[in-house]
C-alpha cells in the first residue's frame, strides 16, 4: 500500500522534527513531504530539513497565516516569491501549498512560471491552468494519506503530537506499506 505523510504549518517554533526521526527510527523506510512556512524559518533550521533525504520540503505559502494568498495581485506574489527565493535557493523542492488550500488564479499561475507543483485537497476541483502539475490524492483504496498540521495546539486533532499514537498504531497495521513523497504522485493539467 503507498502511504503518504504530509505535514503543513511548519515553522521553527512549530517543530515536528522530534516526531519525524521517531518515525524514521521506527519505520526504516519511512519519507514524508513536509510544507514550511519559509518566511518564519532561518535558513540553518530550513537546511536542517532538507539535509534528511527522506524528507520532501515543500513551500507552505509565505507566512503560513489563514488564507494569506487570497490578497495578493499578481505582482505581489511574485516580489514576496521572489524575496523568499533569494533566501532559501536551494533549501526546498518545487512543491507549494497555499494555507487553508485557499488558491487564487494568481497563485496557480506563480506556481506554474515558478515550475513548482501543487498540493491540491481531494475535494477541490483541479486547477484550470494546462501544465501545471498537482498532486492531489484520491480517495483510493490503496492509498493511505495522512495529511496532518505540526502545531501543538491541543484542540488540534490533527496536529502530529495529538495524532502520533493513531498514526502509528495505523502504520504498525498496513500489510506491504511503501512510503511516498506527494511528488512521487504528479499529474498534469491537460
Amino acid at each position: 500500500m503507498d502511504v503518504y505523510i504530509n505535514i503543513d504549518e511548519i515553522t521553527e517554533a512549530e517543530n515536528p522534527l522530534t516526531y519525524l526521526l521517531d518515525l524514521k527510527e521506527r519505520y526504516p523506510d519511512f519519507k514524508a513531504t513536509i510544507f514550511v512556512a519559509l518566511m518564519r524559518c532561518s535558513v540553518e533550521y530550513v537546511e536542517l530539513l532538507k539535509s534528511k533525504d527522506w524528507l520532501e520540503v515543500a513551500i507552505y505559502g509565505f507566512y503560513g497565516k489563514p488564507r494569506e494568498l487570497e490578497f495578493y495581485n499578481a505582482s505581489q506574489l511574485n516580489d514576496t516569491f521572489n524575496k523568499m527565493e533569494i533566501i532559501y535557493t536551494g533549501h526546498y523542492d518545487n512543491g507549494f501549498k497555499a494555507p487553508q488550500f485557499a488558491y487564487t488564479d494568481y497563485v496557480y499561475q506563480m506556481c506554474l512560471n515558478k515550475g513548482l507543483w501543487i498540493e491540491m485537497h481531494p475535494n477541490h476541483t483541479k486547477p484550470f491552468l494546462t501544465g501545471l502539475e498537482y498532486c492531489q490524492l484520491a480517495k483510493d483504496p490503496n492509498i493511505f494519506e495522512f495529511s496532518g498540521h505540526a502545531n501543538n495546539n491541543m484542540n488540534d486533532m490533527k496536529g502530529i503530537k495529538q495524532s502520533y499514537n493513531l498514526l502509528t498504531h495505523t502504520l504498525d497495521h498496513i500489510e506491504d506499506k511503501e512510503f511516498k513523497f506527494c511528488s512521487d504522485n504528479l499529474q498534469v493539467n491537460p
